[in-house]
């Protein structure tokens, strides 16, 4: 008998360190298990997805992104866009070069595969930043909205993601509003 509980004990202590060693892995959506990927893309910013980019420089528009398959980074958010948005214009140039901005970070859940794409639906996170402009510090925070997606390949060679913006804000007051029709920021990659 004892010899019974001593191996029940030990098939236990595998199959818990067998589960503890899966849920570290935290590099898994279902069953997909891919390696970090860094690539360069851009943002399309336009209420229907189209470029619309308002005369931005390419420059404002290229970022980086970082992805896992439960994690996006974007290493750059099109913030001179939304300064030109909410900022007097005389003020502008001063704001967007004093922009004070972070990564971007969002959860990443997978709701559907096929053999071309995987979908995904991304967490709905404000962002926010700063800038500096006529002497004082301001915050600028993106309302966003709970529609959030991405599809690419399922090896994350290529991918676009959608996110939404429905009101920005300018030190807590609002200043603008897509309630009619949210603003759609898309970010594709590879170039």
């Amino acid at each position: 008998m004892k010899k019974n509980i001593r191996f029940i004990e030990c098939l236990m202590l595998f199959v818990c360190l067998a589960l503890v060693g899966c849920s570290e892995g935290e590099e898994a959506i279902g069953t997909l298990s891919k390696p970090k990927n860094d690539y360069s893309g851009y943002w399309i910013v336009g209420k229907n997805g189209t470029d619309s980019n308002n005369g931005q420089d390419d420059s404002d528009m290229a970022s980086g992104v970082y992805v896992t398959p439960n994690r996006v980074i974007f290493r750059k958010m099109p913030c001179s866009f939304f300064v030109e948005q909410v900022v007097p214009a005389s003020l502008q140039k001063e704001a967007r070069y004093n922009v004070l901005a972070s990564d971007y970070a969002l959860k990443m859940t997978q709701v559907g595969q096929s053999a071309e794409n995987i979908y995904l639906q991304l967490e709905r996170k404000d962002y926010s930043f700063k800038t500096t402009y006529g002497g004082e510090q301001h915050e600028i925070r993106l309302v966003m909205g709970d529609d959030g997606s991405a599809v690419g390949s399922p090896d994350y060679s290529r991918m676009s993601f959608v996110l939404s913006v429905e009101r920005i804000l300018l030190d807590g007051d609002e200043v603008v509003s897509y309630a009619d029709e949210p603003l759609k920021l898309t970010f594709v990659y590879p170039l």
